[in-house]
């Protein structure tokens, strides 16, 4: 009897897939696919509420997450910065202010980390154009008429190192490999403009960017590729150096055709803009832009006190998850794994933030030796964590006061981001909210899903070196999710 009761017991305890059979069968098919056979995949089903795994299949396997890892660097930073948090950019002087109103000093733009600073995601508040306003406004105000020293940006909040170790070089010239600087602008990112030939085969002409950047330059590998091909230009070039090769075809037909591409040096763009702005308003600045960095780097620069005249605050960390997930944008991850860094370590660093991620959820139990993590937005093809650490990381989140707004900064099924065409007509269009990751070889989804009879489940699916198109990698995934939702 006592040991009836103790299996009982026992069993009781395991993960039970009884509830789920539609679920464990849509596994089971998946796991026989034939695309399937050369390739991995995993997957974790938890029970938000209690963290309870409901189905595991290989969920301790560590495999490569793409994009599906800014949903644990939002929780990380949500849980370690909190929802309220607002990144500082500070506009300060060194020296004094005269009475013929000349500034013997530098004019300093210090960042600290913002990756909205200049976007056009957040409204007018947030764009440059005002907040250059604003600077322009307070130094007149001082009744400062001229600047003896230089117009100066400031980056050293993070590390000078911009982009982690392992991305790949085809990826650092390109918008979405853009680094996290200490002062961004403009999301660190200017347009390409170009003209394609006449015809396909001939070469295409590089016009200009926007914004202007001094001293940047290209080296054009271009041609015109058939009408309707698309883009499949790509920028290479890495963080500090201003030559630029530009390679591969754009297509025949439009005038112009444009490309985004990573700014080398943010924080001296902004000091360039400031300095324009204040010419504009007739304040005499004596010499160029300048950077910290390289004030430091040259040993000529003696620090003196600085004066704050302004703080610059960005939206909140709650709204900037919308578009950090929603849009898939790396540069807000891989600043708030930074900004985790800075809190937790002291170190506005790639590394610190990676150890100080997976210490804040060791001390909730959540283990994360074996997970292998590089940056905070999965661009790097050198991630790999297991479905079971994610689900567990989600439920912890969906535990605190800060699930419903990690879960609604995900797409949404059947109508936002990534998911907008995804998994209409099933259970979990409109109920679950999900962030995809793609790269070459990789699918993944994780997130949140209320399913049919009201429970609230998380989970994470991960596919690598699957042998089939990543559109039906997409769509077998999608069979799996609307049985997540069904809850059958």
């Amino acid at each position: 009897m006592r040991l009836c009761l103790l299996l009982l017991i026992l069993f009781s305890a395991l993960p039970s897939f009884s509830q789920m059979p539609q679920l464990q069968a849509a596994v089971d098919a998946l796991e026989k696919d034939p695309a399937m056979q050369s390739g991995l995949w995993s997957l974790s089903v938890r029970d938000a509420k209690s963290g309870k795994l409901l189905l595991g299949k290989d969920a301790e396997k560590c495999l490569v997450t793409a994009s599906s890892m800014k949903a644990i660097t939002s929780a990380t930073a949500l849980a370690v910065l909190g929802a309220d948090y607002q990144f500082e950019t500070v506009l300060e002087y060194e020296g004094k202010i005269n009475e013929q109103g000349v500034l013997e000093g530098n004019l300093i733009i210090r960042g600290g980390g913002d990756p909205t600073l200049g976007s056009d995601r957040f409204g007018q508040a947030y764009e440059m154009e005002d907040i250059l306003n604003t600077w322009t406004g307070v130094i007149k105000a001082l009744g400062i008429k001229r600047i003896q020293g230089k117009v100066m940006g400031d980056a050293t909040y993070f590390s000078s190192q911009l982009t982690p170790g392992n991305w790949n070089w085809e990826d650092m010239g390109n918008y979405y490999g853009a680094g996290a600087s200490g002062l961004n602008v403009f999301e660190n990112l200017y347009t390409l403009y170009m003209k394609p030939g006449s015809r396909t085969g001939s070469p295409a002409e590089i016009i200009r960017t926007y914004p202007a950047i001094d001293g940047l330059t290209f080296l054009n590998e271009l041609s015109t590729g058939a009408p309707g091909s698309g883009d499949n230009a790509y920028i290479y070039g890495a963080p500090y150096t201003y030559e630029r090769y530009v390679r591969g075809t754009i297509p025949a037909g439009p005038p112009l055709f444009k490309i985004k591409g990573s700014i080398p040096e943010p924080d001296m763009l902004c000091a360039k803009l400031l300095l324009e702005a204040l010419a504009n308003c007739d304040i005499l600045v004596e010499s160029g832009p300048g950077s910290m960095r390289r004030e430091l780097l040259s040993k000529s620069y003696k620090p003196s006190q600085r004066t704050t005249i302004h703080t610059h605050r960005s939206p909140a960390l709650s709204e900037i998850l919308t578009p950090l997930n929603q849009q898939s944008i790396n540069l807000y991850a891989e600043c708030l794994l930074k900004a985790i860094g800075k809190k937790l370590k002291d170190e506005g660093s790639t590394a610190a933030g990676v150890e100080a991620l997976l210490k804040y959820w060791e001390g909730k139990g959540i283990t994360g030796k074996w997970q292998y993590i590089r940056d905070g937005s999965g661009l790097s093809a050198n991630n790999a964590m297991s479905t079971s650490f994610m689900t567990q990381v989600l439920a912890s989140s969906w535990q605190s006061a800060n699930g419903e707004i990690l879960k609604k900064s995900f797409p949404l099924a059947g109508r936002s981001g990534s998911l907008s065409g995804m998994l209409k007509g099933t259970a979990a269009e409109g109920r679950l909210y999900a962030k995809s990751g793609y790269i070459s070889g990789v699918r993944a989804y994780t997130g949140y899903v209320t399913t049919s009879d009201g429970r609230e489940l998380c989970f994470a699916m991960l596919a690598n070196q699957y042998a089939c198109g990543a559109g039906e990698m997409r769509v077998k995934f999608e069979r799996i999710m609307a049985k997540i939702a069904s809850g059958k």
